[in-house]
């Protein structure tokens, strides 16, 4: 009908104490109590911890303190049993279990110093400095103790000195104050602190002793305290530590050294001492300046006797100095000495954020050197750039020797970085090489008036070219630029209703940041009207195979449609039906594949079989349904000869994937007209002037470049007739020379 109990053990995870419970208002069926343990769940957690017959009305069962609590354990139940069994949980009588638990982390340190000089009084502060983990303490308490040992037992009285919460605090430690002239409590010899939450005080805490400091204790102090840190990591210090001596050093026996807190001597630390007449103490290097997340920010000089030390001692704030730890980011030089093995320009960089004292940094400095660590390897230094500067200026002519690195440091008042931060030198000089198979027709039939595209093919080695600058020239020299272009790049466009005026000649050269070439290319120009249209401005290639090529592909090449078309406008579409297209004969009537009602595979128009296949290099490999209505070529299109991460031009000739067509008919035609069917399926030449292309739009899918070659049936090989770079995926058009006919047709329609 009840039940109740109370933890009487203060410790974390074990109990001690009393379950008292009431029985049954009917106990007929009922022969025992069992006392079990439930989770969060009401579910029993191992065996019963023991029964209690029944005959009382109130009964009970004592937990001795130090009993380890089972894992889990959320609830208490008393469930009646009888030889048949034990009740349901929901049918027995329940109470939470509370685990009463004091703090299990005590402060880290505790420390005092008496400034009443009276003889049995004592004034000052009891510092304590915080508990490393304070997810269980709510407060911190100081009393008074009369032994060394911080336990309840030797408390001089159960009432504190004073409680602090740890909501209140804003430092790392709690202080107590002890007013001047408080008289020594009879029997007190220490200050006990303790950790404490709602549950009680920490079983135990830490103890400093009451040192009544009178004037028997030195009264003097030395004089002038220095420190120059030597030691160069950061937080870690260590050098000599120097003062001057007291003028009366008479009872005197040695010089105590400490860190502390402040500079009145808070939670000091002790570092070592010197007998008097000695006037150095050297501070071990590596000597760290923090316990726990307490920072000591002073070093303080005490005189002591044979009695202690002095009341107060002489501070000196620490300054820790440390190399820098930053580097600098983004890193830049271009070389604008065109000599070879000669450097000049600018050297330029991100400063990183500064950090506080003590590894601030206030310059940088700067050197050539045979490594990206320019202190392990032969090196010369270039010069110190002072904050705000993030540049440093190579002079002209600088030779660059065997340095392949340049490495920029931070630095400060205690030295330069260990590490920092390099950039590749290269040193850059004007380009040797130049384009070939210049080429410019004028597709603009203005009198006067030139447009069309410049194009040559690159040199065999781009390495020092950075773009290609084409100009128009006059007879006499005279230039006139027309635009630069990328190197990768074999095209650059004239705009249409380009004056002429003198120019006589095209010249295209290779350039880098260094300069222009020494060497050019150059081709005259043909100022193209419409008394020079020719009758036929396409070209004169035939073939019954043409194939498009693809470029770099890193993931699968993936093609929805490809539209073939006789004329450069891209409006007479060429008949391209499937060999196995189920009407006879093989003729425009039926569906094109140029021109599908819905989304296609390739393999799906010209499968034979009903399975549906992606080919890579002979091997059919099972398709996914999820892949249509793409024709996909199911592994990338690379090799080594063609890559967009070189300055290599795209050359059809050596790629790995083409998709090729032939043009098959078994027409019969009389007085031009298609009228049967001959049954034999023989190759039909044609000319392809555009091509549609429509590609996957996803990065890794679509080719880079497109190259439309006819297979040159006399010599056994293909050959180009026009390629294009591409950005992007989705559709793309090619044409063959589109301008030219455009304008030439309606001179031609007129002729």
């Amino acid at each position: 009908r009840s039940l109740v109990f109370t933890d009487l053990d203060t410790d974390r995870y074990e109990l001690g104490g009393t379950i008292t419970f009431t029985s049954a208002s009917v106990e007929s069926n009922i022969r025992f109590y069992s006392i079990f343990f439930l989770n969060d769940f009401y579910e029993i957690i191992g065996s019963e911890l023991t029964s209690v017959a029944k005959g009382s009305v109130t009964m009970n069962y004592t937990f001795a303190n130090g009993f380890v609590l089972p894992s889990g354990s959320a609830y208490l139940s008393i469930l009646a049993r009888n030889d048949d069994g034990v009740a349901l949980v929901v049918n027995g009588k329940t109470t939470p279990l509370i685990d009463i638990a004091v703090p299990l982390n005590p402060p880290i340190t505790v420390h005092f110093i008496d400034e009443d000089h009276g003889a049995g009084e004592i004034g000052g502060r009891v510092t304590v400095q915080r508990a490393a983990d304070e997810s269980d303490v709510t407060a911190y308490t100081c009393y008074y103790g009369m032994a060394a040992a911080a336990i309840q037992a030797n408390k001089k009285s159960p009432t504190p000195v004073a409680t602090y919460y740890v909501s209140g605090l804003s430092s790392s430690f709690a202080t107590f104050v002890i007013p001047s002239h408080t008289p020594i409590p009879s029997g007190a010899t220490h200050f006990l602190a303790f950790t404490m939450n709602a549950d009680g005080e920490i079983r135990t805490g830490l103890s400093v002793g009451i040192v009544d400091r009178t004037d028997v204790y030195p009264v003097v102090t030395v004089s002038s305290v220095q420190f120059t840190d030597i030691d160069l990591d950061m937080s870690d210090i260590g050098g000599p530590v120097i003062w001057y001596e007291p003028a009366n050093t008479a009872g005197l026996t040695e010089y105590s050294v400490y860190m502390a807190v402040d500079a009145s001597g808070t939670l000091r630390k002790y570092l070592g001492n010197v007998s008097v007449g000695q006037t150095i103490f050297s501070l071990p290097v590596n000597t760290y300046r923090y316990t726990g997340t307490l920072l000591y920010t002073h070093l303080i000089v005490y005189a002591r006797n044979f009695y202690g030390l002095a009341l107060t001692g002489l501070a000196l704030e620490i300054v820790d100095r440390a190399l820098p730890l930053a580097v600098v980011t983004d890193i830049s030089f271009t070389d604008l000495d065109p000599v070879l093995g000669q450097i000049t320009g600018t050297v330029a960089w991100t400063a990183p954020i500064n950090p506080a004292l003590p590894t601030h940094f206030s310059s940088f400095a700067v050197y050539m050197a045979e490594s990206t660590d320019a202190m392990a390897s032969a090196s010369q230094y270039m010069g110190n750039a002072t904050l705000p500067t993030t540049s440093l200026t190579v002079p002209s002519g600088t030779d660059i020797s065997n340095f392949t690195q340049l490495v920029v440091y931070t630095r400060n008042v205690a030295g330069q970085a260990l590490v920092g931060s390099a950039i590749s030198l290269v040193d850059l000089w004007f380009p040797i090489e130049h384009v070939d198979w210049l080429h410019f027709f004028d597709q603009d039939l203005g009198v006067d008036e030139l447009g069309g595209a410049v194009e040559w093919t690159e040199p065999a080695s781009t390495h020092m070219v950075h773009f290609y600058r084409t100009y128009f020239e006059e007879s006499d020299g005279t230039r006139s630029l027309v635009g630069d272009v990328p190197v990768g790049n074999i095209r650059q466009i004239v705009p249409f209703n380009t004056r002429m005026g003198n120019f006589s000649r095209v010249i295209v050269v290779a350039a880098n940041v260094a300069g222009e070439a020494l060497v050019h290319s150059n081709v005259s120009i043909v100022d193209r009207t419409a008394e020079s249209c020719p009758s036929n401005v396409g070209h004169h290639h035939t073939s019954a195979s043409w194939r498009l090529v693809a470029g770099p592909v890193s993931s699968m090449w993936r093609v929805r449609a490809i539209r073939f078309y006789e004329d450069a406008l891209c409006s007479i579409r060429l008949p391209t039906i499937s060999v196995s297209w189920p009407r006879k004969p093989q003729q425009t009537a039926g569906e094109p594949f140029a021109n599908p009602p819905d989304p296609r595979n390739l393999h799906e128009v010209f499968k034979v079989q009903s399975e549906r296949y992606v080919w890579d290099n002979g091997t059919k490999l099972p398709n996914d349904a999820a892949d249509a209505p793409w024709w996909s070529s199911g592994s990338p299109c690379d090799d080594l000869f063609n890559s967009t991460g070189t300055s290599v031009e795209f050359d059809p000739d050596v790629s790995a994937c083409f998709l090729g067509f032939n043009w098959l008919s078994d027409s019969f035609i009389k007085d031009g007209r298609v009228i049967g069917s001959t049954g034999i399926s023989l190759p039909t030449e044609q000319k392809v002037h555009c091509i549609e292309i429509e590609q996957s739009e996803t990065s890794g899918e679509f080719s880079q470049y497109i190259g439309l070659q006819w297979y040159d049936a006399p010599r056994m090989n293909y050959k180009t007739l026009m390629q294009q770079r591409v950005s992007s995926g989705g559709f793309l058009e090619m044409a063959f020379q589109p301008v030219l006919a455009a304008e030439c047709a309606e001179v031609n329609r007129s002729r």
